[in-house]
This record gives structure tokens, sequence and C-alpha cells, in this order.
């Protein structure tokens, strides 16, 4: 589907006051960055940051959190830490004030491309965690 710049996909602006209400929400309010509006949620992860303030994530964003203090310095890729969404646990996750660097790196094969390795840049200390 082209669009009047011939072909490509330009940023649309917000349609409505929902939308633009879910995109100004603090991710702790967010359905889809918390478990707020989850039904079942198997991760859980609670950590404190380098300044004292206490942060508690649930289901997928607790699992992708964990994935990069595990990775450490090595970071995680969608490729070597498979994760359906990513860019969106990351988005999630610095919505929180987590400082997450991306590094876009290439790489080979019959799909050759970019692909995000995300590194996490603030010290944190684990407080809690559960997974089932």
């Amino acid at each position: 589907m082209a669009n009047e710049n011939g072909g490509a996909f330009a940023a649309r602006p917000l349609q409505s006051q929902s939308e633009a209400k879910i995109w100004n929400t603090p991710s702790s309010q967010n359905p889809s960055c918390s478990a707020s509006g989850a039904k079942k949620s198997v991760h859980s992860l609670a950590v404190i940051d380098d300044v004292g303030n206490v942060h508690r994530f649930t289901g997928r964003t607790a699992w992708a959190l964990r994935a990069l203090i595990e990775a450490g310095e090595r970071g995680c890729t969608p490729i070597d830490t498979p994760g359906p969404r990513w860019s969106h646990y990351v988005f999630c996750l610095r919505r929180e004030g987590l400082d997450i660097e991306t590094i876009a790196e290439a790489h080979g094969g019959p799909f050759a491309g970019h692909h995000a390795r995300y590194v996490l840049r603030t010290l944190l200390r684990v407080l809690e965690k559960e997974a089932a």
C-alpha cells in the first residue's frame, strides 16, 4: 500500500484524544507496558536504581529486563534472545526511566539487514523476582 509520497509510509498524526492519551501515559499506567491490565503474569521483577527509585515490572517487560540484567555488557538481540516485541519492551522500560542503549548491527545471509542490540546502562539491584 502506497501513500502520496510514492510508496513510503509516513508517520500519521494522532487521530483521537484516546490515542494521544495512550502515548502520553506513564508506562506504569499503560496496560500494554504493565500487568495492571493483564489477566495473568508469570514474571515479576522489582529493582532499585542507583538513585533509590524502586521500579516494579511484570509479564514480558519483567522477562526482558531480567534478560538485559543477565546479559550485562553483551546486551540482548531478538536473534540471540528471541522475544516477539523487544522494541516494545525496551520502550516500556525507557518510559520508566531506565537507560537502555540501542546498537544497530548488520547481519548477512539470505535476509541481510540490520537488527538492534539492547544494552542496559542503568545500574540496578534486584529486590525481588518471580518466574513461573
